[in-house]
């Protein structure tokens, strides 16, 4: 049996990378390709497109943080289950920025709220 391919979380990875740093709107498939190291057949593959990528990073930002959340309300009250869920959050984006990069950590922000603004 041959070895199982990474290539899908690949592709998860650099959408929440790239999508975390730039718009939606500037990110393009060939930049996602290139953040998984796969090729563009790879990608459609596994995603019919860009927005369904975007879905799928949506529905796994989501899943985490119903998570956090279930956490926070089960084990802390009040203003610390908030504290504690955005401690959660910002250890989560910051997981996706390059440290050695300061600029982009500088600018980089929250996702659904990009996606608004571009809106």
């Amino acid at each position: 049996m041959g070895r199982k391919s990474t290539a899908k979380q690949r592709l998860e990875q650099a959408a929440s990378t790239s999508f975390s740093v730039k718009s939606y709107a500037t990110v393009s498939v060939d930049e996602l390709c290139k953040g998984a190291g796969v090729h563009k057949g790879t990608f459609y593959h596994f995603f019919p497109s860009k927005d369904a990528l975007f879905a799928r990073h949506s529905e796994l930002s989501l899943n985490a943080l119903e998570e956090v959340l279930e956490h926070c309300n089960s084990s802390y009250s009040g203003r610390e289950a908030i504290l504690r869920l955005c401690e959660q959050m910002l250890s989560t984006y910051s997981l996706h920025i390059p440290s050695n990069d300061a600029t982009v950590r500088e600018f980089t922000g929250c996702i659904p709220v990009n996606i608004g603004l571009e809106l």
